[in-house]
């Protein structure tokens, strides 16, 4: 993959800069990394990403059941546990 920011492209906020957000696109399906990148990264575009980004994390997988948070599994290993708020 190619990418070059020209000083053109850097100078002209018209074509990545978001002063107002009217609609954020929303993800549903996996999208190669060059779309991503080009879409979305490069012009600091919001979107929301679907279920398909976390599927793996191992939060997703033991932290919930039913796709609701697992409250009990949650006390069991992490009920001792203190928070520090910075």
């Amino acid at each position: 993959m190619d990418i070059q920011l020209t000083p053109d492209y850097i100078a002209s906020p018209e074509k990545w800069c978001y002063a107002s957000i009217e609609h954020i696109d929303f993800l549903e399906e996996p999208v190669s990394y060059k779309h991503f990148f080009d879409n979305y990264l490069l012009g600091n575009k919001p979107c929301v990403l679907g279920k398909w980004a976390t599927s793996h994390w191992k939060s997703r997988l033991e932290w919930t059941r039913n796709e609701e948070p697992d409250f009990e599994f949650m006390a069991a290993n992490f009920g001792e546990m203190s928070l520090i708020q910075t």
